[in-house]
């Protein structure tokens, strides 16, 4: 049994964090929130509220589709800026991983 010290602002937020110490991936955390892009907000809301909805993230697929990108190189783009700015995580080459970090 694992025990955990800390709150989690979501099940998925939780979820990459069970995934992060299976997998023994180190999390950014506290790093500098700096403004977001127009698409950056987009791909944002759109994970939160995918998320909110069905209880799993988006794939990149599936956020290409929700936010009019054509190709997943794109996507992936945007949530690295994402990730860079603190704003979410995810674990390298897992479906479903993404999660939105609090604000």
């Amino acid at each position: 049994m694992i025990h955990v010290d800390q709150t989690f602002e979501s099940e998925a937020e939780y979820q990459v964090w069970i995934l992060a110490r299976a997998f023994d991936v180190k999390l950014k955390r506290g790093t500098a929130r700096a403004g977001l892009t127009k698409k950056q907000r987009q791909v944002l809301e759109f994970v939160k509220q995918f998320t909110t909805e069905t209880s799993i993230s988006p794939t990149l697929d599936e956020i290409c589709a929700g936010c009019g990108m054509k190709s997943k190189s794109q996507a992936h783009h945007v949530l690295t800026g994402l990730r860079e700015r603190g704003y979410v995580e995810w674990i390298p080459h897992r479906v479903r991983s993404i999660c939105v970090l609090g604000e």
